[in-house]
């Protein structure tokens, strides 16, 4: 089973409605290996907490998502690789990526993810990634 990383973004889109990305998390759940790290898993839940998630908290579909990341998902511990991104708070998704041996990362962002900094990783939109 190959591995992918995905990008906050795209969990926070699936918990506020969108059906492409609610799709996304069901193919990467059924045909890939999620993987995660701690510092993914708090970037989501502290992205949660903020003010404009509040509606979101108590919702079923991020429970049952947490639930099933942690129970099919892959916990990986990233080494640190220091590549500068645009936005230096994606760096831990491609740590996870590389440490993790990821063939992709699912991500709403993909300027974030300059192909030449990935490592022969491919960055996908969640439409992308769907196709």
């Amino acid at each position: 089973m190959k591995n992918l990383v995905i990008d906050c973004n795209v969990f926070i889109s699936s918990f506020i409605g969108s059906d492409t990305c609610f799709r996304v998390l069901e193919k990467a759940f059924l045909d890939y290996r999620v993987c995660y790290s701690d510092a993914t898993l708090k970037e989501l839940l502290e992205t949660l907490k903020r003010p404009k998630f509040q509606h979101l908290r108590k919702a079923k579909r991020i429970e049952m998502t947490l639930q099933v990341l942690h129970s099919l998902g892959a916990f990986f511990t990233p080494k640190p690789y220091n590549i500068i991104l645009p936005d230096p708070d994606d760096r831990i998704y491609l740590d996870l990526a590389i440490t993790a041996n990821a063939e992709y990362i699912i991500t709403g962002n993909k300027k974030h993810f300059p192909e030449k900094l990935c490592e022969g990783i491919k960055i996908l939109s969640p439409r992308e990634f769907l196709k």
